[in-house]
């Protein structure tokens, strides 16, 4: 299971939130985040978007997200925008 499935590491993890400038995960972490936030949010830009209007302390900066998902777009969400980066095939 992931982390955020156990209630104390959850508690510990929205309490370090709004410390959290930059965010990195994948796909099934953050499937992990949205349902343990009760969010109900499948897409992975949607959730993105979710996490990085979340608040936190208040500095002059908006939080940057960063979801990958394989060989599928990596999601970046900063503040309020969400776009879909296309990452070039490597051989």
């Amino acid at each position: 299971p992931f982390l955020l499935q156990v209630p104390p590491f959850l508690e510990t993890f929205k309490a370090a939130m709004p410390f959290v400038d930059v965010y990195f995960g994948n796909e099934d972490e953050a499937a992990a985040l949205s349902t343990a936030m009760d969010w109900n949010l499948t897409s992975l830009p949607d959730i993105a978007t979710k996490l990085a209007r979340t608040p936190g302390k208040a500095n002059s900066r908006p939080r940057t997200v960063v979801l990958t998902h394989g060989s599928e777009p990596t999601v970046v969400a900063i503040g309020d925008a969400s776009r879909l980066w296309m990452l070039a095939e490597f051989p």
